[in-house]
């Protein structure tokens, strides 16, 4: 029998030494030796909890995971209260990404440790990585008051404060250090950014500060120790200390000057001092202190555009001295003048000169952009409209633009310039109405700037037909009118011009996946790279492809159902595997942004060690609002229409369907089953030559295979499977639940800066923010969450406006729902009070009031054709006749006073399919639609011609290519 021990923990002395040797062995590891050494140990005490939980935490790392978790499992019933046990958990469980459990694992640790260096390191690690900054203070002071000759624990407590907000006690701790410090020696890095990072706290703290004289001692303290380290060589980075320099210069020049109180100066006894009165008066006066301040902003801005006359910023700051009160743009034209004549080989200062000037400025506008225009058209920029497009803003300076390239052009063709120039004025010209088209509100302006833009193109493709730009162009004008596959097919011709060029490669994938050529975009993708372009591109946490790709699944899905022939042509069964596709696409988007919020955690001892402090404080800020990034919020929307489709067209994911919906005969099954094992069998065939390769790898050799688990295996490649099962579920509750979980990091961000009327901190388009509360609506009302629900709506008035039309249908759907399904009793009373505040005072949830309120909408906007379809939506939640609607809507398209654009005559031509089922009525509206759009945009031509211009997209390659021909066949 074993000897027994005092809490299954205090070894003899032989076997001490052996547990120290095994925790050297697992530092440096040698897990082989390690595991050899536990075992040792346990032969003689198979009891003892902490040689247990290292044995499985070496067994886990050499790949044995299951079994080494049962070991540590096994370690911790028999030492609940050992360090070791529960650190030996906290790493597994960090291993595993599970920060919270191990926070709480290394917390427990410290109750029987709670001076143990490590513990309470990692401890600080997770507590950031979960933004816990109170608990991260203690722990940070704790470390400090151990080893405070680290100067790591010093700015680490610093840090600390200043992500917790309270930037006095930050300061203080970097003041405290700094005067602590002795002996460093010349262009030391570490100190240097200590430093840089000590002007920052007082910076910012500057601007938090209202008191305008605690606002001034820190801006002077801040310039203090820049001044003081240029002089001892302190700080290794010129630059940043000459853009802080600037900053803070700046800054205290817009500071209010210091307030006398006007009263004279009294002796002890009371009386008013009358020399020191006499002094006063007989002193000259100086110059204000204030002066002086910005004549040395001015000198610090301007020895930075020195350095670098290229950077915009500089630029801008020298612009921002003195900028408390507007300043009249006539002033800053003269500035941005002498810039320009003091750097005339820059061209930044001569179009940021272009924003402020006018017709009554010396010169004037079209004075100063015709060198500008001519300079960059006889050079060849490709970039020249983009930079001056900004300056379209102005209904006058668009104009001159125009005349004076129209000017260039004429002289070009009587003969006084390059054919070069020639070229790039066209392009310029097709650019500029281009983006007319682009941005003009009325649809019929559109298609005029639209045509006026493909002539100067289509003359540019004449002159030069081997330009990618033009191509390039071209598309980028057709997908502004909505023509996906004439877009797609001008960036093919582009590619193949240039088919080693990546920008070109990858423009033209994404033209092809919103044309719906997912496997040509996959193909032009795969060209570089190793692979399958999929794995590939998801394992490099492409963003740009698995959104696309996801956007391109769901509008294949959609459009080849809520077309005429759309159930009969297509078949459900492929519309269930695009469905499945776009969302294994918006998982794949979720695990990158998960991936890039886990890898955080490394950064938060090593940013520390090497004093990176300032990038590390901005990557902490970036990651805590990493889940409102535009890409997430496009995948996550993208992906919760299809849980909503699905949701709702439960037919879709039915077992087993075939092509025409029909379930699979005994037949087919085998077929199936057949094609699957063929599958399998080629599969484990490619595979081969890595698996000889991997023979070697036994689990009992010494490789450390890491605490992180293996990647899980995909058996739902197509994600057909889960969407199945998800809808098979208790009130499909496994569908909804994977959509919410994808939201939730969204609601928390938008939640906190809501209730904290900080909703200009949101760096989102109001579209995007828009659309996330009426996904948050979609899915939360199909969940049941009707406090949740009219929570949503609130938002997205705010956002919206009262008369968006995409809350008010949905106000509609949630008062029908309302008064069809009762809110239960505890919720009943708050979501009536919430309702209440959707709608005006002289409206009520009735039906009756409801239609009176819904046809409202015409008479507030009837020039519009997105009410048209609001109110058609709201007629239909009402159990309005769906002739009669059909009616409203097919006069939107035959009325040409009606203003409607391309997207929204899609989406009534959907509603007319899918929500009213009246599939004439829907080809009476295409018909109607290619008459009013088929000159520009091939939305509206038939199924017929649009799977023909799509087939000319596929299998395009360079031999093959004729652009004068395929585009001419093309226009025709």
């Amino acid at each position: 029998m074993p000897p027994a021990l005092a809490n299954n923990r205090d070894l003899p002395s032989k076997e001490k030494g052996l547990f120290r040797e095994l925790l050297t062995l697992y530092e440096t590891r040698q897990l082989k030796k390690a595991l050899k050494t536990s075992e040792l140990i346990l032969k003689k005490f198979p009891q003892h909890g902490e040689t247990l939980a290292m044995k499985g935490l070496v067994c886990v790392h050499l790949g044995r995971r299951e079994e080494g978790l049962d070991i540590i499992k096994d370690g911790a019933k028999k030492d609940l209260k050992s360090h070791i046990v529960w650190h030996v958990f906290g790493l597994v469980q960090k291993g595993e990404k599970n920060w919270a459990q191990a926070a709480t694992s290394y917390s427990m640790g410290l109750r029987f440790d709670k001076d143990n260096q490590a513990l309470l390191r990692d401890l600080a690690h997770l507590q950031t990585q979960l933004r816990q900054y109170d608990a991260l203070i203690e722990s940070r002071r704790v470390l400090l008051r151990s080893r405070p000759n680290l100067h790591q624990n010093w700015t680490a407590l610093a840090v600390a404060f200043h992500l917790a907000g309270d930037l006095k006690s930050s300061e203080k701790i970097l003041k405290t250090y700094s005067g602590m410090v002795k002996n460093i020696p010349d262009y030391d890095y570490s100190h240097s950014e200590i430093l840089l990072y000590h002007v920052q706290i007082l910076y910012e703290l500057a601007a938090k500060s209202t008191d305008s004289a605690e606002k001034r001692e820190s801006l002077q303290t801040a310039v203090g120790i820049l001044d003081a380290s240029a002089k001892s060589r302190a700080i290794v980075d010129r630059t940043r200390r000459m853009e802080w320099r600037a900053l803070l210069l700046t800054a205290l020049s817009a500071v209010p000057p210091e307030q006398t109180n006007g009263k004279a100066k009294l002796l002890e006894n009371g009386e008013e001092d009358t020399e020191a009165k006499e002094d006063e008066k007989t002193e000259e006066p100086a110059q204000p202190y204030e002066w002086k301040l910005t004549v040395e902003a001015e000198e610090a801005w301007m020895n930075l555009i020195d350095h670098n006359s290229d950077n915009a910023d500089y630029y801008r700051g020298y612009l921002q001295i003195n900028s408390t009160t507007p300043q009249d743009p006539l002033i800053l034209f003269e500035k941005l003048q002498s810039l320009s004549e003091l750097y005339p080989k820059a061209r930044l200062p001569h179009r940021m000169a272009l924003d402020y000037a006018s017709d009554s400025s010396s010169p004037t506008f079209t004075e100063l952009v015709t060198p500008y225009l001519k300079s960059g058209l006889e050079k060849g920029i490709p970039s020249l409209f983009t930079e001056i497009k900004a300056l379209y803003a102005d209904a006058s300076k668009r104009t001159s633009i125009e005349s004076v390239v129209s000017a260039i052009l004429s002289e070009v063709e009587n003969g006084k310039g390059d054919p070069s120039t020639e070229l790039w004025t066209l392009v310029f010209l097709g650019r500029h109405h281009a983006h007319l088209a682009s941005t003009s509100k009325s649809w019929k302006t559109r298609q005029e700037h639209g045509k006026t833009a493909y002539t100067f193109l289509d003359r540019a493709l004449l002159h030069t037909p081997t330009l990618p730009e033009t191509h390039i162009h071209l598309a980028q004008l057709h997908k502004h009118l909505h023509d996906p596959s004439t877009a797609a097919l001008h960036a093919q011709y582009a590619r193949l011009l240039d088919a080693q060029d990546r920008f070109l490669n990858t423009k033209t994938a994404k033209f092809l996946f919103r044309a719906g050529q997912v496997e040509e975009g996959e193909k032009v993708l795969s060209l570089f790279t190793r692979g399958d372009a999929k794995d590939d591109l998801v394992d490099m946490q492409s963003l740009f492809f698995a959104v696309e790709e996801a956007s391109a699944y769901l509008s294949e899905a959609l459009g080849g159902l809520w077309t005429v022939q759309g159930r009969e042509s297509h078949g459900l069964k492929g519309k269930i595997r695009d469905l499945g596709r776009a969302i294994k696409r918006v998982d794949g988007v979720v695990r990158i942004f998960s991936a890039f919020a886990d890898e955080q955690y490394d950064f938060h001892g090593y940013s520390l060690r090497k004093s990176n402090l300032q990038t590390y404080i901005d990557l902490v800020r970036w990651e805590s609002t990493l889940h409102l990034h535009p890409e997430y919020i496009r995948a996550m929307v993208t992906g919760i229409c299809v849980i909503v489709g699905a949701f709702d067209e439960p037919v879709l994911v039915s077992d087993g369907p075939g092509e025409g919906g029909q379930k699979l005969t005994d037949e087919e099954k085998k077929a199936k089953k057949k094609a699957a094992k063929k599958a399998a069998k080629t599969q484990f065939k490619e595979r081969a030559p890595d698996l000889e390769a991997k023979k070697g790898n036994t689990p009992s050799s010494n490789e450390d295979k890491g605490l992180e688990p293996p990647a899980p295996t995909d058996n739902d490649p197509e994600g057909v499977a889960f969407l199945q099962a998800a809808v098979k579920s208790e009130n499909k509750k496994d569908l909804l639940d994977k959509g919410w979980k994808w939201l939730v990091p969204v609601l928390t961000l938008l939640d906190s800066v809501y209730e904290d009327g900080s909703r200009d901190k949101v760096k989102l388009s109001s579209e995007w923010e828009k659309k996330i509360w009426e996904v948050v609506y979609d899915l939360s009302i199909r969940r049941g969450k009707w406090l949740v629900a009219v929570k949503a709506l609130r938002y997205l008035k705010i956002v919206g406006g009262d008369q968006d039309v995409e809350l008010r249908w949905r106000i509609i759907d949630l008062a029908t729902r309302a008064l069809r399904e009762q809110p239960s009793a505890p919720i009943s009373e708050a979501f009536k009070t919430a309702f209440d505040g959707l709608l005006s005072s002289e409206h009520t949830a009735s039906n009756d009031t409801l239609l009176q309120w819904n046809s409202s909408l015409l008479q507030e906007g009837t020039q519009d054709a997105r009410n048209h379809l609001c109110v058609a939506k709201g007629s239909v939640l009402l159990g309005d006749d769906a002739t009669t609607i059909s009616q409203l809507l097919l006069g939107t398209i035959k009325n040409e006073e009606i203003e409607m654009d391309v997207p929204t005559a899609k989406k009534i031509r959907q509603f007319l399919i899918h929500t009213l089922s009246l599939p004439d009525a829907a080809e009476e509206f295409r018909i109607a639609g290619e008459a009013r759009w088929g000159e520009t945009s091939i939305a509206f031509k038939s199924d017929e011609e649009q799977k023909e211009l799509g087939s000319r997209l596929v299998g395009l390659t360079v031999k093959n290519l004729d652009t004068r021909g395929d585009i001419e066949e093309t226009v025709a």
